[in-house]
């Protein structure tokens, strides 16, 4: 049987923001305790996601997980994470799209920033850097990530909310 999460294990969630009125919901839906958010701002998605990996180090978590400041997590997303896997994919409702799709197929398009790492398998300095060259940089991180790392699991259930694809707005 999948070790699953803990009360005690520190997750990490790392939230970029462009300062919008749905900031608080992101936040509200990580909740507190042994899961953190920590807020980055100031410059693109990509460079505060960034900010938040080198942050994050310091509290040495077990999870990273991402999340953007207008998308939120349903009830239930940290128990899914299963320490016997490297990644774990949170199926996404994006508008009215469901990623991955019913193929699972992991490729651009049909993955988002909804995944998170396993820091207790995958090795600080194996983390790439998120790219600023626009849309797909979260499908081009975990790419790379995915060239060492692929040991993954995809959640049955939708836990990660996009309601609508609205950039920079």
């Amino acid at each position: 049987m999948a070790e699953s999460i803990k009360l005690s294990t520190m997750v990490v969630t790392i939230i970029p923001t462009i300062g919008r009125e749905t900031l608080k919901r992101a936040f509200d839906s990580v909740r507190r305790g042994y899961r953190l958010p920590i807020i980055e701002g100031g410059g693109t998605a990509g460079e505060n996601r960034n900010k938040g990996i080198k942050a994050a180090q310091s509290y040495s978590p077990q999870w990273i997980t991402f999340l953007d400041d207008d998308d939120y997590y349903n009830d239930g997303w940290d128990f899914q994470l299963d320490n016997d896997y490297d990644i774990v994919i949170f199926r996404m409702r994006q508008g009215e799209a469901i990623i991955p799709d019913e193929t699972d197929e992991l490729r651009w398009g049909n993955v988002g920033i909804n995944f998170a790492l396993n820091m207790n398998r995958i090795k600080w300095e194996d983390i790439p850097e998120f790219d600023s060259n626009g849309e797909g940089e979260d499908w081009r991180f975990l790419e790379k990530l995915l060239q060492k790392y692929n040991k993954v699991q995809i959640t049955k259930d939708i836990y990660y909310v996009a309601e609508k694809r609205n950039y920079n707005n």
